[in-house]
C-alpha cells in the first residue's frame, strides 16, 4: 500500500516495471504545453508501458493522490511476456477504435 502523495515513478528514470492500479488513484504529471485530457489513472488501468516498449527513460512523473495499492510487474527477466501483453493490449484498443464509425 502506497500512502497518498508518494511518487511512484519520476520523469527521466529508467523503466523496468509496469504498474496496475488495484485500488486508489494516481496522477500523471508531464510538463508540456498541451494539457493532458485526463491525468488520473484509476483502478483497472496501468502505467509505465512507454519506457518498456521504447527502451527510453520515463516520460512522466506519477504520484499517488490517495492511498493506493499497485500490482507491479518486473520486466527484467520477464521482458518477453510483459512486452507481448502490452502489445496485445494495444492491438485490442486499436481494434475497438476501428470498429466505431466515428474513427473511420
Amino acid at each position: 500500500m502506497h500512502k497518498s502523495n508518494r511518487t511512484i515513478i519520476r520523469k527521466g528514470d529508467r523503466g523496468h516495471h509496469y504498474y496496475l492500479v488495484f485500488s486508489g488513484r494516481v496522477l500523471t504529471m508531464k510538463h508540456v504545453a498541451a494539457a493532458t485530457l485526463n491525468p488520473f489513472i484509476d483502478p483497472g488501468f496501468g502505467f509505465g508501458q512507454v519506457a518498456l516498449l521504447t527502451g527510453e527513460r520515463r516520460n512522466v512523473t506519477v504520484t499517488t493522490v490517495e492511498d493506493t495499492e499497485l500490482i507491479v510487474l518486473d520486466a527484467r527477466g520477464n521482458r518477453g511476456r510483459v512486452m507481448e501483453g502490452l502489445r496485445d493490449q494495444q492491438r485490442q484498443r486499436f481494434t475497438l477504435l476501428r470498429e466505431h464509425r466515428i474513427f473511420k
